[in-house]
């Protein structure tokens, strides 16, 4: 915990002290060393929140961008007595911020959600950078979900006894046709402009290529073609099929748990942005994500809360 009840103010730990839990009332200890974050913990084992992770710095940055008053904030159920401690909680806007770093069951993510009546997720996933990338193609990206599911459609057949016997046929022509129709609805619903503009915009940086080309081989070559005018328009439609809001985030061996999450998730990868889980793509490990501004992010929620 970052924060302890010590002759009744909420204090952050220091050196040689015992204070009181904000949650449950009973003593902790601060800890802090020279390599570990500063925090308070427990004297005595205790069942305080169960919902509680050990902090990490990047806990610690997250809160830092808010409000002392707004940091682990006690929410309180008075009909069943149920206490937890919310990472942030915007009280004017009733609005609790949890972040998540270790994952956690099903279970707990749906108690969560009942318990906090507004929520927001921020998943920490810096530590997963090397399996999420971002496809820039969408068509290869559908295609390659589309044919993965093809591969499984194959009638699988064993030689029984010299004879050559049918054994399953794994999905129907019909399932087919839905799931194409699915992917194409995808498509169409999240990247307009990439299908609208994508040959032209091909076309763009391939001519821009080889004028680049050819100037670097002929530096001394002046016409038509290399007016800045004329370069300005070639650069602005090669970007036309990249003006689309969302992205296609592909991340392997993602977390499925978070399917089952009803409240908006926000994956934090460690830049300057977060990304918003808008829609888990079906039988791939692609999600369709939204690009937020974390500083931008921050700020409209402490002036709504204001």
């Amino acid at each position: 915990m970052k924060f302890a009840l010590f002759n009744g103010k909420k204090i952050e730990a220091k050196p040689n002290l015992v204070a009181e839990c904000i949650c449950c009332g009973k003593k902790v200890r601060s800890y802090c060393g020279k390599i570990i974050i500063h925090h308070w913990k427990h004297i005595n084992l205790s069942e305080c929140d169960k919902w509680h992770e050990s902090e990490t710095q990047w806990h610690r940055v997250w809160k830092n961008k808010f409000k002392k008053e707004n940091q682990e904030f006690i929410m309180f159920n008075s009909e069943n007595g149920e206490k937890h401690i919310a990472d942030i909680h915007l009280k004017n806007i009733n609005l609790t911020i949890e972040f998540q770093h270790s994952p956690i069951e099903i279970n707990e993510i749906k108690s969560r959600e009942l318990f906090y009546e507004k929520l927001i997720w921020i998943i920490d996933l810096t530590h997963h950078e090397k399996n999420i990338s971002f496809n820039s193609n969408i068509f290869k990206a559908f295609d390659k979900f589309t044919d993965k599911i093809f591969s499984k459609n194959i009638q699988l057949h064993k030689k029984i006894e010299g004879k050559e016997v049918q054994l399953e046929i794994i999905k129907s022509e019909k399932e087919f046709d839905k799931i194409l129709e699915y992917y194409s609805e995808i498509k169409y619903k999240y990247f307009p402009a990439y299908f609208k503009y994508h040959n032209k915009s091909s076309s763009a940086k391939r001519v821009l290529k080889a004028l680049i080309t050819e100037k670097n081989e002929n530096p001394n070559i002046k016409g038509y073609s290399y007016s800045d005018e004329n370069m300005t328009k070639l650069k602005e439609i090669s970007k036309l099929d990249k003006t689309d809001v969302h992205l296609l985030m592909i991340w392997k061996n993602k977390h499925k748990r978070w399917y089952e999450a009803e409240q908006p998730i926000f994956f934090d990868l460690g830049d300057d942005y977060l990304y918003r889980n808008i829609e888990n793509i079906k039988s791939s490990n692609g999600i369709i994500v939204k690009k937020y501004s974390k500083e931008k992010f921050v700020r409209n929620y402490k002036e709504q809360n204001e």
